[in-house]
Order: structure tokens, then C-alpha cells, then sequence
């Protein structure tokens, strides 16, 4: 599943990105499969991660795989090697501010993928909702449309960014959602795609 073309151009704060992470479960020894990351320029960008030899692939969820689609046969198939998907996220977060709704679960993904290949990656993810910590520099009035918006912007983006249980769509979810708070003539798009009226 993908996301709607919806690109409303260059990000506006280019500094944020979100992030989401799939996974073969939640039990020990579970590993990483896929990553996603996405600023509000709303591009996503997401690799499917072959397993490591060292992963426990005989402790595969098939209750994971039902939520996300993933198959182990497919990540072998068509996963980018583990170290080539650090470095490639690697470079894209370096010196970025990058956010996760369940920074806690990713976090921990990101942290056996460092693991397994030595690359250095964020080690503490922020939560998604303290990506709008610049409102506390905004003036008053700014502020308060900011927030205006922001009260009715997750049901709006669920509907047209539904959750997928995808790394890239989920994480163009989230920079939808700061991306409406900033961007009101995004936010209109949004919503007549939604069936809602503007607000």
C-alpha cells in the first residue's frame, strides 16, 4: 500500500523526520524488517532488510507477518543487506531530529540493527508529538492556529493515510500529519480527499 500523491513540495522543516519501523514480533530475539522514514515533503523513503545471519529466523510471527504482509521468504528475496540499510539511514538521519509514534518499540529495532552491523544510528528517537516543540518559539497567534489544526488532524490523515503496517506509509502518516499543522493549503487538499469539509 501507498501512499496518496499528495507531495505538496519542499519540507518546510527539513530538520524533522519520522520514522517507523516493521518487525518479525514483539518476543525476544525479534528482529528488524523493514524502515521507513519521511519528512513533511511528504517523499517516503523505506527498505525491506534481509535478515542477518546471526537473526533467529526459526522464531518468525506469523501473527507479525499477518498484520504487516512481510513474508521471511519475501525479506530473502528482495531485502537490501542489513549494513546497507544502516548506512543508508544513517545518512539520511544524521544531525536530523527524528520522531516515531512508539518510539520505545522502534528505538529497540534500530538498536539491533546497529548492533548487527556496526553502523551508528540514532540511539533515542523522540516521540512523535515533540516534533511540534517549535511552537514553543511561535508567537501567540501562530501558535494557537498551529494547535487549531493540529485537534482535528490525526482523523483526517487516518483516512486518507490509513494505518498499513508499512515502515514508509506509516511514516508518511506521521509527516502528514505535522505537514497539515504547518501547511493550511495542504490541510485543505487533505481534507476534500477525505470527504470532509474544511474546517
Amino acid at each position: 500500500m501507498h501512499p496518496p500523491d499528495l507531495s505538496p513540495g519542499p519540507a518546510l522543516r527539513p530538520g524533522i523526520l519520522f520514522l517507523d519501523v516493521e518487525s518479525s514480533g514483539l518476543h525476544a530475539g525479534a528482529f528488524p524488517v523493514e524502515v521507513g522514514i519521511c519528512d513533511d515533503g511528504l517523499v517516503p523513503r523505506s527498505w525491506l532488510i534481509k535478515p542477518e545471519p546471526g537473526w533467529d529466523r526459526s522464531r518468525w510471527s506469523l501473527a507479525a507477518e499477518n498484520i504487516h504482509g512481510l513474508s521471511l521468504e519475501r525479506l530473502m528475496d528482495e531485502g537490501s543487506p542489513a549494513v546497507e540499510v544502516a548506512m543508508a539511514l544513517a545518512d539520511v538521519t544524521t544531525g536530523k531530529s527524528v520522531h516515531s509514534d512508539a518510539p520505545d518499540h522502534d528505538g529497540r529495532w534500530l538498536r539491533e540493527l546497529s548492533l548487527a552491523t556496526g553502523v551508528t544510528l540514532p540511539d533515542r528517537l523522540s516521540h512523535e508529538v515533540d516534533a511540534y516543540a517549535f511552537l514553543a518559539a511561535a508567537s501567540q497567534a501562530e501558535a494557537l492556529a498551529i494547535v487549531g489544526r493540529w485537534r482535528h488532524t490525526s482523523e483526517v490523515v487516518d483516512l486518507v493515510y490509513p494505518h498499513a503496517h508499512r515502515a514508509g506509509p506509516d511514516a508518511a502518516a506521521m509527516a502528514a500529519r505535522f505537514r497539515m499543522t504547518l501547511d493550511p493549503v495542504f490541510a485543505g487538499r487533505v481534507e476534500a480527499l477525505s470527504g470532509r469539509a474544511s474546517r
